[in-house]
């Protein structure tokens, strides 16, 4: 009993360290995780920064004007200083962004009173699972654009010889593009020259990666009635999949030839039944299957949501009652569909 009461007591005291430990400094670990793969888009902050600037004389003109016309400035001869303009300036850039984050803060809030799961259970595991699934999509993200860097391209969702044979998959390609030894170390262990499947490659295809699995699926084990971590043939599985059209077997993509944006073309993205190993070179979806609609499709433990990898590094909540229209879009690098009404 005396132990009991001790370990309650020890995860009391721990628990509000850890809730004040995260709002003191959960945002630097979110900035190391995240900043590697934001993109900068510098004609809007460019326009951001002259949109700024034109407000701040003109503000500044303003009040200068409106200051003088005070019936005691001839008498003091004090102006309007710019120093003043710029303070409230400030002042409106950070109300503006306070704004902003309070209604994320309101957004999420609400989203986790309405979850059809218990709250506290999705607020203390579920949540928590959900944000490392989502550094994981991040991870393949960036190694995805490092890939590209060296290549040109992105990897080909599947290859396969002229004989027909199943060769590699996008995971496997990207292996030495991650910030990652065990996986530069079990890409050289892999004879790329013949199948994913040969006798030679099964050691390092056993082996599991964990930026390829997802926390909210394994907090689930339990009522998984099929394995979640290794086939038949003990090959490590992957929770995640490529988008079928955008990982494309033999015909790697370049930036360029996204010309829907790489902001609006998903990657790749969650799947949550019918896992395959991640050495596959057919571990890819079709998104015609919806989200969460079909056990071959993307989907999550998460209810009605998945998380998506988009082609510019982003990861993204998407509900599963989206329209389909939308989601097809998303789905085609270049497709040039127009889901302005939808």
């Amino acid at each position: 009993m005396i132990a009991l009461f001790l370990g309650i007591s020890f995860i009391g005291c721990i628990f509000p360290i850890d809730i004040a430990l995260n709002l003191l400094a959960g945002w630097g670990m979110f900035l190391w995780k995240t900043l590697p793969a934001v993109t900068v888009d510098w004609t809007s902050v460019i326009t951001a920064i002259v949109a700024l600037g034109v407000f701040a004389v003109g503000l500044h003109r303003f009040c200068r004007w409106f200051y003088g016309t005070r019936d005691d400035s001839s008498l003091t001869g004090r102006t309007w200083k710019f120093a003043w303009s710029s303070a409230m300036v400030w002042s409106i850039v950070l109300m503006f962004t306070a704004g902003i984050a309070m209604i994320g803060v309101t957004h999420q809030l609400v989203w986790l009173c309405t979850m059809k799961t218990p709250f506290l259970y999705n607020t203390f595991d579920e949540v928590y699972a959900r944000r490392d699934s989502r550094d994981h999509l991040q991870q393949i993200g960036l190694a995805a654009h490092n890939y590209h860097d060296e290549y040109g391209t992105f990897p080909a969702g599947g290859m396969f010889d002229d004989a027909g044979r199943s060769m590699h998959s996008w995971a496997t390609q990207l292996l030495p593009y991650l910030e990652d030894k065990k996986a530069a170390k079990i890409y050289g262990q892999i004879a790329t020259d013949v199948p994913w499947n040969d006798p030679r490659n099964a050691a390092a295809f056993e082996q599991q990666l964990s930026w390829l699995l997802n926390p909210a699926i394994e907090m689930k084990e339990h009522v998984y009635d099929e394995p979640i971590h290794f086939d038949a043939e003990q090959r490590a599985l992957a929770h995640y999949a490529g988008n079928v059209l955008f990982l494309r077997p033999n015909r790697p993509l370049a930036i360029q030839e996204i010309t829907d944006g790489t902001s609006n073309t998903i990657m790749a993205g969650e799947v949550k039944a019918k896992f395959r190993p991640w050495g596959d070179p057919t571990n890819v979806r079709d998104l015609k299957l919806g989200i969460n609609k079909s056990p071959h499709g993307f989907g999550s433990p998460s209810s009605g949501v998945a998380q998506f990898l988009y082609a510019d590094g982003s990861v993204r909540i998407v509900n599963d009652n989206i329209a389909v229209e939308v989601l097809q879009a998303d789905a085609t690098p270049s497709g040039g569909e127009d889901v302005s009404d939808y």
